[in-house]
């Protein structure tokens, strides 16, 4: 009994998906049973990728006789993807003719990498998606000779990707229900292309990454009061930015990844639930990292601030820090994580001392410090924090755990008594919460922590 052949045409086609980088793979499959070779005729997941042949001639016959056989049979594609580079315009009308005849008759996800076509002199300098109407997601790579990109008439697509690494004059994109754009530009002399997504009043997400800071229209307020409903922004890039402004009702989670200085940063979100300041463009692949330490403790849901600075700290930049919590923005949680090689960086921090300002009250605090000195660094670093705020807990980790009892003790004690000169003596104790069971262990491994939790009462003795 041939059950192969009695399998849901769903079930065979994720099995061959398996198999779709390879077309021989797939020929292979389809002498399983006669209705294997019907379904790998219409498998709705087209893969082009010129690497995968060995020569530019049979690459191009497959697509166009690929390309033939699907539309006649008027199959709409679950996945586009076409990776190849263009060496003459013969290639090149081709290509176009076949992405024109797919989409016509429908796909869902486009992928294009169209690598080089800096062979054909006569090639559009305008790259052009348009009237696909099951077209939901597209993600293209924009090779050179291309100075313009359009994305019309796509009333489904929810989510563009766009990356490209020469000179992008203009990105034009009319999607009514657009939910989410990427853009990210690999060029470091060009500034950012003149974008036109006044259509897009639906976009939730919006992540641009680049060596340029994308003005003039792409300034934070003027960008994020024309859609209403974005959630998340994220901006990326390698140069230093000047008076970076957002304003925004909807926006709940903002990531500035640049060199700015906190000084230079103003937003009004009143609904933000979080902000991370990453200080390095290189800590962005971190940053995006699920196993990036947590946004914030589930003990904890307020509105959050992550800081990430990579670079020499000094009392100035503790300064601006309380100064840029001072400006209303809400923030109830900070989790401040420092790397420190030398506890030197932190001795100029004894400056704070001769500046007087009340700390900045917030409801918890997690630290989180890497570095290999003496724990006269881990307490310089703790003061400094504990002159800036006030909190009402406070967690402390370390990845360089400090194995001697007399640093351990040290750290604890001097973290134990700081905190409580913040409050009105004989009205607070603090409590120690450890995952070992007792607190001389706590810093005693990589991953531990330990925490101080304030707790007020009128029986607490001096």
């Amino acid at each position: 009994m041939d059950r192969i052949s009695e399998l849901p045409d769903f079930i065979v086609h994720h099995i061959l998906s398996f198999f779709q980088t390879s077309p021989a793979d797939l020929v292979r499959m389809s002498v399983l049973s006669k209705t294997w070779f019907h379904l790998t005729a219409s498998f709705p997941v087209l893969y082009f990728n010129i690497h995968n042949f060995t020569s530019r001639e049979r690459f191009f016959k497959y697509v166009e006789y690929t390309t033939s056989r699907f539309c006649n049979q008027n199959l709409a594609a679950h996945r586009l993807k076409l990776i190849t580079s263009i060496r003459d315009p013969t290639e090149l009308d081709m290509v176009d003719r076949c992405l024109g005849l797919l989409l016509r008759n429908g796909v869902n996800e486009l992928v294009i990498r169209i690598t080089d076509s800096s062979n054909v002199t006569k090639s559009p300098s305008a790259f052009a998606v348009q009237n696909c109407p099951l077209l939901q997601v597209f993600n293209i790579h924009i090779c050179p000779r291309f100075k313009s990109f359009f994305l019309r008439g796509h009333q489904n697509l929810q989510k563009i990707l766009i990356s490209y690494d020469t000179r992008v004059e203009r990105i034009d994109i009319e999607a009514p229900n657009l939910s989410s754009i990427c853009i990210t530009s690999f060029d470091e002399t060009a500034g950012a292309a003149e974008m036109n997504l006044a259509l897009c009043k639906k976009l939730k997400s919006v992540i641009y990454i680049g060596h340029r800071y994308p003005l003039p229209n792409l300034n934070g307020t003027d960008f994020l009061s024309n859609f209403p409903f974005v959630e998340t922004f994220y901006l990326a890039t390698m140069k230093n930015c000047n008076n970076i402004k957002f304003s925004s009702a909807s926006l709940r989670s903002l990531v500035l990844h640049s060199d700015s200085d906190l000084e230079e940063i103003e937003f009004t979100a009143p609904n933000l639930d979080s902000f991370s300041y990453p200080c390095d463009y290189r800590a962005l692949s971190s940053i995006m990292d699920e196993s990036w330490p947590p946004l914030r403790d589930a003990t904890h849901l307020k509105a959050c601030m992550r800081c990430y600075p990579v670079r020499s700290i000094d009392a100035q930049w503790f300064q601006k820090l309380r100064r840029f919590l001072n400006k209303k923005n809400g923030f109830k949680v900070l989790n401040l994580y420092i790397q420190a090689i030398y506890s030197q960086n932190f001795m100029v921090l004894e400056k704070l001392k001769a500046v007087e300002a009340p700390p900045y009250e917030l409801e918890h605090v997690e630290l989180q410090l890497e570095t290999h000195a003496e724990p006269l660094a881990h307490i310089a670093f703790v003061d400094a924090v504990l002159w800036c705020c006030r909190p009402r807990s406070l967690t402390f980790r370390s990845s360089s755990p400090l194995t001697d009892f007399q640093e351990q003790n040290d750290v604890v004690k001097f973290t134990y008594e700081k905190l409580l000169q913040q409050e009105e003596q004989g009205h607070t104790n603090i409590q120690i919460i450890t995952p070992s069971s007792s607190f001389l262990m706590a810093l005693s491994g990589e991953g531990k922590a330990i925490s101080f939790i304030k707790e007020e009462g009128d029986d607490f003795e001096s």
